[in-house]
């Protein structure tokens, strides 16, 4: 993390602490964790200064309730559930926005499913993950990218379905969309980033 990330994110844990006694471990969950939390948010949102508020956002709630979390062997997974909630937050305030809203409502005009919500036809398989340590490391560089280049309505659809992995049902209610509406979304999002990956990374290869 850069020191001016590490200011930023320092700024509301201050404010924080100034309202209840912060942990005395605060500045190691920073170090420790305040780079992958920022890596994680920058996948899901595409925009390093939404990335940065979402995860002071997160220290903040850690911070005023930390006794919730049991232990260093799930302090991790603790404060990346604090952040999915974030995300969550962020896309269903996004999916109120009039530009974000016409984006979800031109869904309706997709022609690729049927009226039951079925495939009209049915995409290709996405090739096989890789297992070599430096080509996902190049991946996730790439889809980053390529994440951050999704409209908006279709990268919020894929990052709450499959990056957050939250049920069909829940991913509806946040967006306000039905679960044939969602399909148009996904299916719009995972050609876009088939499209900017092939260009962007290939196994063995080297990212963009």
């Amino acid at each position: 993390m850069t020191t001016a990330e590490r200011n930023a994110t320092e700024r509301p844990i201050e404010q924080a602490s100034s309202l209840e006694p912060a942990p005395a471990n605060a500045a190691t969950w920073l170090d420790e964790h305040g780079d992958m939390l920022c890596a994680y948010a920058l996948r899901c949102v595409g925009r390093r200064d939404v990335a940065e508020d979402l995860v002071q956002e997160t220290f903040v709630a850690a911070l005023r309730d930390p006794s919730r979390h049991r232990g260093e062997a799930c302090l991790r997974t603790w404060l990346i559930a604090i952040l999915k909630r974030k995300v969550v937050d962020h896309f269903r305030a996004l999916a109120r926005r009039p530009e974000v809203a016409e984006l979800l409502e031109r869904a309706r005009e997709e022609t690729s499913f049927t009226d039951h919500g079925t495939w009209a036809q049915p995409p290709a398989d996405w090739p096989s993950p890789c297992v070599d340590s430096l080509d996902r490391a190049a991946f996730r560089r790439a889809l980053s990218v390529c994440l951050s280049e999704l409209p908006p309505a279709a990268r919020a659809a894929f990052v709450l379905r499959e990056v957050v992995q939250m049920p069909t049902p829940e991913v509806c209610e946040v967006l306000a969309v039905t679960a044939t509406h969602l399909h148009v979304l996904l299916h719009r999002a995972r050609m876009r980033l088939r499209g900017c990956l092939e260009s962007r990374w290939s196994p063995g290869g080297r990212g963009a």
